[in-house]
């Protein structure tokens, strides 16, 4: 009962066999993750749906009740809290799901919620964010493409009407990022 088409043990290393197959690779399910993302929706939907908690009575004697948004705030401020703490999804999303709760429960209008996302400061910061992706994906920002791209030249004549041109690189224009 001998298979014919093994090959014999010889000295040294076996022979390479015919088709090498990768196991893919099997990543446990995160039960710790999903555990205090559900801490912090049962935070949210316990204090949502608590009864009105009472009116707050500051040291003149004036009464201050919280309003049914401001319920809803205090437990937005939880779950963002909870996810945040312990790291369930990456807080950009938690951020988003911030102003779509706003909007979903009518915490404030979604116009207003959403807002804070049009801001032009954080449409510049994204903009650097992509850019820099661009340079880093093609490549641009490594000494070889650097040097490839230092031959290539915008000529220009000097301010004083000189007749020496002034010479303007491509690549004085590029991010250094091998310093």
């Amino acid at each position: 009962m001998s298979d014919t088409s093994v090959a014999a043990p010889t000295a040294g290393l076996p022979s390479k066999p015919d088709k090498i197959q990768l196991a893919t690779p099997h990543e446990p399910f995160d039960w710790k993750r999903l555990l205090f993302m559900g801490i912090g929706l049962g935070l949210f939907f316990l204090v949502y749906y608590a009864p009105p908690f009472p009116d707050a009575v500051d040291p003149k004697g004036e009464i201050f009740a919280l309003s049914k948004e401001g319920k809803a705030a205090i437990a937005l401020f939880l779950l963002a809290g909870t996810w945040w703490v312990f790291e369930v999804v990456p807080i950009g999303i938690t951020s988003i799901l911030i102003g779509v709760f706003q909007a979903l429960f009518m915490i404030r209008k979604p116009d207003v919620a959403f807002s804070d996302f049009m801001a032009p400061s954080v449409w510049f910061i994204f903009g650097s964010l992509i850019i820099g992706m661009t340079f880093s994906k093609t490549g641009l920002t490594l000494p070889k493409p650097r040097r490839r791209l230092s031959g290539t030249t915008i000529q220009r004549y000097a301010m004083n009407n000189s007749s020496q041109p002034k010479r303007l690189r491509f690549v004085d224009f590029l991010p250094r990022t091998d310093l």
